[in-house]
This record gives C-alpha cells, sequence and structure tokens, in this order.
C-alpha cells in the first residue's frame, strides 16, 4: 500500500475523532451555539418556521439559505440544535471528497495527501461544530474549486456555467462571494487560450448572467419588501464598524477599540440626522452608512488603508483557528481587538505575548509557528503549481487574492476558509514531490 493511502486512512480516522471530539463539547455545553451571530441565524430559522415565509420579519441584513438550512434541520428533528451541527460535520467530511479529486487532476500520491490533510484541517473541524454560515459554505466553495479546476483542464463552458451557479448559491450562504463574478469576467477576458475575444466576452456575460439568474427571486423579493433590489443591509454596518476603524488606526494613531467606539458614536449621531424614512429602510440607512464610510476612507491617506488592508491579509493568512477553540473551553482571555496597539506589529505582539492568558497565549504562539511553517511549505507547493498547471496556478490565485482584497482589513481564521483548500493541496504537491513519498509505481496519471 502506498505511504499516502496510509497517511488518507490514518487521517481520515484523526479526522472523524476530532470531529466526534468537538461535537460532544458541544453537547454538554449546547450556550456555545447561541453566542454572537449564532443566535442571529438560530432566531430567522425559528422566523421561517413559524411563518413560512420571507416577510419583513425576516429581515434584511441576512442571505436566506443558512436560516433555510438551520429550519430545514429543526423540522426534521424536533429542533435539536445538535441535529443540525451534525449534518454540517458531514457536510465538512464531503470536502475531503472534493480535495480528493482536486489531487487527483496531479496523481494519486496527491490526491490522497490532499484529502488526508483535508481531514484533519482544524479550521474546518471548528466552523462545522459551530452555527455559521461557515459551516455549509466551505464544503460548496471546495466543491466549486473543483469544478473550477475541471473548466481549467476539460476546457468545456458547462464547468464555466455549473461553477457560476454554484457560486450563485454560495452567495446566497454568504454575502461574501457577491462581487466574484466581477473578477472572473476579467479573468475570462484575459484568458490564455485560443478564443478569440468576442468569444470571451460572450462567455463572461453569460457566466455573470447566469450567476446573476440564482439571486433573481431573493433579490426580487428585497425589491418587494424593501423597494431594493440588494442581497443583505450589512454592508454599510460593517464598513463603518471595522473597515473604517482598521483604517483609522492608522490614519489617527488610534488603538482599534479607541477607533471602533470612535466612528461608531459618529455614526449613530450622524444617523439620527437621516429622514425617518431613510432610518426604517435597512437598504436606505444601508446606503447612507457606506456613504459614510466611504467618504472617510476618500479623505484618508492611501499609507493607511494599504496598511490596514496588509494586515487584514496577514491575518486572514495566519491566524489560528485555535483562537476559536477558547469559545469551546470557555477560557478567560484577551480578544485581539481588546489588545493595545496601533500598527501592524504593535497589537498582534501584544496580542500573542501579553495576552492576560498565559495558557492561552502559549496555545495562540506555538499555532502561529505550526502554521508559518506550513506557510513556507505551501510557498514552494505554489512553484510546483506553477510548474506543472499555470492554468491551475492562474485560477488559484484569483480566489485567493479575490478574499484576501474583499475581506479587507478584517482578519480572522474563518475568512480564510475559501481559499483553504488551496492551500491544503499546495501543502500536498510539496509532501509528494518528496522522495520519502514517491514509488517506482506511482500512478502520476490525473
Amino acid at each position: 500500500m502506498r505511504r499516502s493511502a496510509k497517511f488518507l486512512y490514518l487521517a481520515l480516522t484523526l479526522g472523524v475523532l476530532l470531529r466526534a471530539g468537538l461535537f460532544f463539547l458541544v453537547a454538554e455545553d449546547p450556550d456555545v451555539l447561541t453566542r454572537f451571530d449564532q443566535q442571529m441565524y438560530i432566531e430567522l430559522a425559528g422566523y421561517l418556521a413559524n411563518h413560512l415565509d420571507f416577510g419583513a420579519g425576516f429581515g434584511a441584513e441576512r442571505a436566506p439559505l443558512y436560516p433555510i438550512f438551520l429550519a430545514l434541520c429543526n423540522f426534521v428533528s424536533q429542533n435539536n440544535m445538535l441535529f443540525a451541527v451534525g449534518v454540517q460535520n458531514l457536510l465538512g467530511l464531503a470536502t475531503v471528497v472534493f480535495l480528493y479529486k482536486i489531487g487527483r487532476f496531479f496523481s494519486r500520491d496527491a490526491a490522497n495527501l490532499t484529502a488526508g490533510l483535508a481531514a484533519v484541517n482544524l479550521n474546518m473541524i471548528v466552523y462545522s461544530n459551530q452555527m455559521l454560515t461557515e459551516a455549509i459554505f466551505y464544503p460548496l466553495f471546495a466543491y466549486s474549486i473543483y469544478i473550477f479546476f475541471a473548466y481549467k483542464d476539460t476546457g468545456q463552458r458547462r464547468y464555466l456555467y455549473w461553477l457560476a451557479f454554484v457560486w450563485g448559491v454560495c452567495t446566497l450562504i454568504r454575502s461574501a462571494t457577491l462581487y466574484i463574478p466581477v473578477f472572473m469576467a476579467v479573468y475570462l477576458l484575459l484568458e490564455r487560450n485560443r478564443i478569440s475575444f468576442a468569444k470571451k466576452a460572450v462567455q463572461g456575460v453569460v457566466f455573470v448572467c447566469v450567476f446573476c439568474a440564482v439571486l433573481a427571486p431573493w433579490l426580487l423579493r428585497n425589491y418587494r419588501v424593501y423597494g431594493h433590489a440588494g442581497l443583505t443591509s450589512q454592508g454599510g454596518t460593517h464598513m463603518v464598524g471595522w473597515i473604517v476603524p482598521s483604517v483609522a488606526r492608522y490614519e489617527e494613531g488610534l488603538d482599534l477599540d479607541t477607533a471602533m467606539k470612535k466612528h461608531v458614536a459618529l455614526w449613530e449621531e450622524k444617523k439620527k440626522t437621516l429622514p425617518k424614512n431613510t432610518r426604517e429602510n435597512p437598504f436606505s440607512l444601508d446606503k447612507a452608512a457606506k456613504e459614510y464610510a466611504t467618504g472617510y476612507l476618500r479623505q484618508a491617506s492611501p499609507v493607511s488603508a494599504a496598511k490596514a488592508w496588509a494586515g487584514g491579509a496577514a491575518k486572514n493568512l495566519f491566524a489560528p483557528v485555535g483562537v476559536e477553540l477558547a469559545y469551546f473551553f470557555n477560557m478567560d482571555w484577551t480578544h485581539f481587538y481588546d489588545a493595545k496597539g496601533t500598527g501592524l506589529v504593535e497589537q498582534p505582539y501584544s496580542f500573542l505575548f501579553h495576552n492576560k492568558n498565559k495558557t492561552y497565549s502559549a496555545l495562540l504562539v506555538s499555532r502561529v509557528a505550526f502554521i508559518l511553517v506550513f506557510r513556507l511549505i505551501q510557498l514552494f507547493g505554489a512553484g510546483l503549481l506553477g510548474k506543472q498547471k499555470p492554468d491551475f496556478f492562474t485560477a488559484s490565485l484569483l480566489i485567493a487574492a479575490y478574499f484576501l482584497i474583499i475581506s479587507g482589513p478584517v482578519g480572522y481564521a474563518k475568512y480564510r476558509l475559501p481559499y483553504e483548500p488551496i492551500l491544503v493541496l499546495l501543502t500536498a504537491l510539496t509532501v509528494s514531490s518528496l522522495s520519502f513519498w514517491t514509488r517506482k509505481n506511482q500512478d502520476k496519471s490525473p
């Protein structure tokens, strides 16, 4: 038996045990499923169960598919929240299959290693055990990466348009993918192939149309209820509460907590001066919040914005998911956004080395060191990917760059989940290239 196959079976066993362990930890303390945004999704699922409609009571702040998923799980299980967590873990394990199929574009060893590493990926395991959109978003997006690679491998347009459909469904789970068709349309125009520019343009238009067709029913609902054909009304709040303060850290020399309190307070004061009909319509209020935020960002120094985006990208790439484990174990610790510091280095350093919980601090430092090692391994894997399959490399770069740009200054381990499969693949490519894993009878065909 290949060593990579042995690794796959061992990793699958360990991955199932880790998921089971975290599941039973949640079962002992279900309150962890009601903290922060999780409670909102539970309430939205309850609204759907009681009213069976998407009226104004459902609101406009969240996309619809995750509440629908929770409502269906509650219907089947008679409102047992743990049933939904169990289904989420099964969906998470499906990611192992998708990653195996992605690895098969390279070799059987790469497929076994990719799937095995996915099975024990702590980031995926943790978010399968929380009631957040990431739980069903990341398996579906992992599947979309396979579709993207299948398109690059075959050039068949059916994969391309199916990708547009799947990304549309992803967007109805998490609004983070709302702008990805714009990036994709540009990518298709610049794609290296023998298709004429006119045909490339047509492909891009069809891609965007398929994507928009998936969103159309929800956009129509929002237009009928609120008079605005938007996806959600949370963008402005996010910009005021997170993006503006992140830039203000460098622009005004403030720590993040002070910057957040300042600009949220300023927005609340401005909100009081808005017309009543604007304040009562979530999309109108969202538009006003975005105008306030973009006004600040336009007058801010480009250097401050660049620092904020660089800091966010660093957090996305290197933030350890061990942060989330603290919730499961009910640890008391200094949160990152409460840590003191104003620069790219000061606040992370304070968070890691001056945390009030020394055990938590030691866990974080060890996890960051672990991630740094893996990023170096993945950097080597990126070189291998670029040499072996340049088209796959550009597709991977598009996905990773999109999420790093769209997340902006806001960094967290869960925001890495959409391109986590790519990082896993890069690790597998590096390991499968080592003589330790090679065999004379290795099947190198995809």
